[in-house]
């Protein structure tokens, strides 16, 4: 179990968007993209701003605003590709698309140590604590333990 932890921190020192990127480090936030694109597919997919607001006009009267805060107050994560805000779905729930109170919880460890990026790939990346499994697939059955998976991988990240 400690030998996985130094390979999961120095994935989160490279993360950023390709659109940030120069040379090789252009192919390593490809990889990273599609890494998140594998392990969220079961879990919603990965959908651009414009769609998830169009998915949301139904529940809500103003979505573009309604995603907007939720992107601005960091309820949510959202992922700079490619000149575009992408949103991992499995942060909603599929019935109405309100935030899932297990993402929020987990989140809420996360955000004030790891941008957009980093948490994103932190949900997609198998996790020493969760018995290499990823977080995305850990939510549903226990998310508290993804709570204390998230703990402890700030407080690592942290120092």
């Amino acid at each position: 179990m400690i030998d996985t932890v130094p390979e999961q921190r120095l994935l989160l020192v490279n993360r950023r968007p390709a659109c940030e990127r120069v040379g090789g480090f252009e192919r390593l936030a490809d990889s990273q993209f599609q890494a998140m694109h594998a392990a969220f597919r079961d879990h919603g997919g990965i959908m651009s701003g414009d769609a998830v607001a169009e998915r949301l006009r139904p529940a809500f009267s103003q979505p573009i605003s309604r995603l907007a805060r939720w992107i601005v107050s960091r309820s949510v994560v959202s992922l700079g590709w490619q000149g575009c805000t992408m949103i991992p779905m499995f942060q909603f729930q599929p019935c109405d698309l309100s935030i899932r109170t297990s993402f929020s919880h987990v989140f809420d460890e996360l955000k004030d140590t790891f941008d957009n990026w980093e948490a994103g790939l932190w949900f997609a990346t198998p996790n020493a604590w969760l018995d290499d499994r990823p977080p995305v697939d850990c939510l549903d059955e226990s998310w508290l333990d993804v709570i204390q998976a998230a703990r402890a991988d700030r407080f690592i990240v942290r120092g």
